[in-house]
């Protein structure tokens, strides 16, 4: 008995490899089937992706979506899509308005204008600091 037990944990562990993905895709709200969603190209197959898109969002509507990925693997199974909540609200005017003044808090909110000031060195219309 030892010896079968031995053998499933080899055979096992020999199956606990890395896997390399080599598609992606996305979409939103309502998944349209595996395989079925909006592709996002892989440029290197890998055992893990680090990939900047662009996602067009301009046909949602108002309010919360989400938005899933899931990835392929070489040997053909897909993962389980990963999903992220976001909200869309619409532009209270057509002017940009700038960042001028940001601020961050832990756990408990003390109210707007009260947390820890963040410094923004020139307003704009987006900001990239690290703080």
């Amino acid at each position: 008995m030892k010896h079968f037990i031995y053998m499933l944990l080899c055979l096992w562990s020999t199956s606990l490899f890395a896997q390399t993905i080599n598609k992606a895709e996305y979409f939103f709200d309502t998944d349209p089937g595996v395989g079925m969603a909006t592709t996002i190209a892989i440029p290197t197959p890998s055992d893990s992706v680090s990939n900047n898109i662009a996602i067009p969002m301009n046909n949602l509507s108002t309010g919360f979506h989400q938005l899933y990925i899931r990835t392929q693997f070489a040997n053909g199974q897909w993962s389980l899509a990963e999903g992220r909540m976001f909200l869309v609200s619409p532009i209270a005017n057509s002017t940009v308005q700038n960042i001028s003044k940001a601020e961050y808090f832990f756990d408990t909110d003390p109210g707007v204008g009260l947390a820890t000031t963040i410094a923004i060195p020139t307003p704009s219309d987006s900001v990239s600091n690290n703080i």
